[in-house]
């Protein structure tokens, strides 16, 4: 019975033992497995290893797959535009195939993208920076400013200072820009509405503002300045203001003290405008206008360059570029008191084939009047005309005779 048992209990032992080695087998299995799925698991991959170039030529922006890999369809590039229309600007390399043909399969080293947008324009000048994602490892490949630039505030390049309603010394922008000056010299001084800066002709008196983004000039600009005088420097006896803003003033003398000027007048709509005015023998003028008339106003057409002639009696006449730049002639009147009638005469026009710029008008004989006239603004033919206007101020309305006298470069004619 003893040897019975005995072996009983080693055939039980050595069943233990093999459980136990089955056991260990399936664990190590098991881990193996888990091991290989893990090691096999895709994990993120490797940055892209690119290099581009970037940069602006004429004004657009330009970029070179120089060295590295090829990047896939999806990679995006992305545009900041600074400046007062600042924007951002993103495209696909798939969206740029469209345009340029090479791109259809990726974009490949060496080859180069530009003008990736109509929509940008000239850019020179402009801040911009640029971004390259990498979308298959979701990475940027590249990112830098193509241009330091300026950035344009958000009220436009320009300043605007009143000068007036202030103290110390700053003068404020009040254009919202914040180019503030600082006052060198001048005094604020109390006016009829608070206080302004006084500048009495001294060298020493003056504003400075310093540079900023907002007064970076890349074009043409347009300098206004309203003035209200209460000296005068030496040499100057008298003057007038007779318009906040006037161009092609001519002159004519009327009778006694009384003299009268034509001028056009810019705006929405640009007038032509008479004024009579007191001009005394010893330089003296008369505090306000005599009279004004505004012959060119009906709202729908401009009127520039005038230039005065008498006629006869209180008839005068004014050469000038018309709406269309057509040259015409008006006849109004103008009395030896400085008055002048509400409505014109006559008006007659004589240029209607090509226009007719810087009219001068000369009396020829009788009731014949020559007028010279550019036909553009500079470097451009030469024209003279004869038109006949009789001493009451009706014009013949058929002009006499045309000449060109310059073939390409005439600018202020001038009769004489």
């Amino acid at each position: 019975m003893r040897m019975k048992q005995n072996f009983l209990e080693e055939k039980r032992a050595v069943s233990s033992v093999m459980g136990e080695l089955l056991l260990l087998a399936i664990a190590v299995v098991v881990i193996s497995t888990l091991c290989t799925q893990l090691l096999n698991f895709d994990g993120p991959q490797d940055i892209a290893n690119v290099t581009v170039i970037g940069k602006l030529e004429q004004g657009t922006p330009a970029f070179e797959l120089q060295r590295g890999e090829s990047l896939a369809s999806d990679a995006e590039i992305i545009l900041q535009i600074e400046g007062q229309y600042g924007r951002t600007i993103r495209t696909s390399i798939q969206e740029l195939s469209t345009r340029f043909f090479w791109l259809q399969d990726g974009w490949d080293i060496g080859e180069k993208i530009f003008n990736i947008s109509d929509e940008l324009g000239d850019l020179s000048g402009r801040r911009i920076e640029a971004t390259i994602v990498d979308r298959q490892t979701n990475a940027i490949v590249f990112w830098g400013r193509l241009q330091e630039g300026y950035a344009v505030p958000p009220f436009g390049r320009g300043g605007i200072w009143h000068l007036d309603e202030g103290s110390g010394t700053m003068a404020m922008d009040s254009s919202g820009n914040n180019n503030h000056g600082t006052v060198h010299g001048s005094q604020w001084i109390l006016g009829k509405k608070n206080f302004a800066l006084l500048f009495d002709y001294n060298p020493n008196d003056y504003v400075r503002v310093p540079s900023g983004p907002g007064l970076e000039i890349t074009d043409e600009i347009t300098v206004e300045t309203w003035i209200q005088p209460i000296m005068l420097p030496d040499g100057i006896l008298d003057n007038f203001a007779f318009d906040i803003r006037s161009q092609g003033i001519s002159w004519i003398h009327i009778s006694g003290d009384i003299f009268a000027f034509a001028f056009w007048h810019p705006g929405v709509t640009t007038n032509c405008r008479v004024q009579t005015v007191n001009l005394s023998p010893s330089g003296q003028i008369g505090d306000q206008a005599i009279d004004s008339l505004d012959f060119i106003s009906d709202g729908s057409a401009n009127g520039f360059d005038p230039d005065f002639i008498h006629i006869d009696g209180s008839v005068y006449a004014v050469a000038h570029r018309f709406d269309k730049d057509d040259g015409f002639v008006t006849t109004l009147h103008i009395y030896e008191n400085g008055t002048i009638s509400d409505t014109i005469i006559d008006r007659y026009r004589f240029e209607a084939i090509t226009n007719a710029f810087y009219c001068d008008i000369l009396h020829v004989s009788g009731n014949i009047y020559a007028i010279a006239a550019s036909e553009g603004l500079t470097d451009q033919p030469g024209f003279l005309t004869t038109v006949e206007i009789a001493p009451n101020g009706t014009i013949r309305k058929s002009i006499i005779d045309r000449f060109e006298f310059e073939s390409d470069d005439c600018s202020f004619p001038r009769l004489a």
